[in-house]
């Protein structure tokens, strides 16, 4: 009997030793592995539990970590990062709307705002899309018909501005479910054309169009400039002849003097015009096809020359609020 207790105590005491390193053996990356899966479920606070579980076993096992389980925790802090961002985010929102609830507009004054922050956005080149009041504009149920979709429109056209047409695509087909009456059947097709022609354009090649300069004019002719192409032929072509004469008939003082400078530099420049020349040809393109798109979604607050005027002075509420 006694024999039993003692080896029953010789167990117990060997399992309380070796309880740490059971459990420091434990398979931890379970516990990431669980993170994941309820933060792709949705339940992001309940998978940054878990993250903080993994991170506080790898780190307080006072081993340093590698390969596999380093990347893991690297992941664990990336998650959390990502949490607390949108959770400031959601805080940020909520105070908003919440400011938005106390004060009440008139639909002229929300109308104006729009279209100065279309006016800010077009002048900076920047799309709407991450503007939180107008996202509010458009989708609240607060807002008038009319707001809703000025707002709408007005992230349209930033689109069309910046020339992101995947993004105003996808806007797009946003728009004429919440607005289905928004546009008329000709503007609808106004837009389908429109779109249908800009994916259709094949932009010139400005890489191509510098290596057609070889020859000078050619790649002003392959940008759509005839005029520039027939000059460019000309000028550079008579300077190469000049000097090629120069050279062969043992006149290298005159070429050294007063033909290689001349003949270098606007041979130079025949490629950089080429360049330049399809840009060009490229900007002009794309802004007469999107002309009669951006006609379509011009906010509907038209406003008289006064009140243009007027909302040079307005300042919306929330512009100045860090949101």
């Amino acid at each position: 009997m006694n024999n039993c207790i003692k080896k029953l105590k010789l167990a117990l005491t060997a399992f309380f030793i070796l309880l740490p390193a059971f459990a420091s053996a434990q398979n931890y990356s379970e516990v990431f592995d669980m993170g994941q899966r309820l933060w792709e479920g949705g339940a992001c606070k309940e998978a940054c539990t878990e993250f903080k579980r993994f991170i506080f076993v790898v780190e307080g096992s006072g081993k340093k970590a590698a390969g596999a389980q380093l990347d893991m925790l690297g992941e664990s802090y990336n998650y959390l990062s990502l949490f607390y961002e949108q959770q400031n985010n959601l805080n940020q929102s909520l105070k908003y709307l919440k400011t938005k609830q106390n004060i009440k507009y008139n639909d002229k004054d929300i109308l104006r705002e729009i279209n100065l922050l279309l006016k800010i956005a077009v002048k900076e080149n920047q799309s709407l899309d991450n503007q939180l009041d107008l996202w509010c504009y458009k989708c609240l149920p607060d807002y008038s018909l009319e707001v809703s979709t000025a707002a709408a429109k007005a992230i349209l056209y930033s689109y069309i501005e910046c020339n992101m047409w995947d993004a105003f695509e996808e806007e797009y087909n946003q728009f004429m479910v919440l607005f289905p009456q928004a546009l008329t059947e000709q503007q609808k097709r106004i837009v389908a054309d429109g779109l249908h022609c800009i994916y259709k354009f094949k932009p010139k090649n400005p890489v191509l169009a510098s290596c057609l300069s070889i020859i000078p004019g050619l790649g002003q002719l392959y940008a759509g400039d005839v005029k520039d192409s027939i000059n460019a032929f000309l000028l550079d072509g008579s300077l190469i002849g000049v000097s090629a004469y120069s050279l062969f008939t043992g006149g290298y003082v005159d070429f050294a003097l007063l033909e290689m400078k001349p003949t270098v530099r606007f041979y130079k420049g025949n490629f950089y015009n080429a360049k330049k020349k399809s840009y060009e040809y490229n900007d002009q393109k794309i802004k007469k096809l999107k002309t009669p798109l951006l006609k379509v979604f011009e906010p509907s607050a038209i406003f008289n020359q006064s009140s243009k005027n007027s909302c040079l002075y307005y300042k919306p509420a929330f512009l100045g609020s860090g949101i």
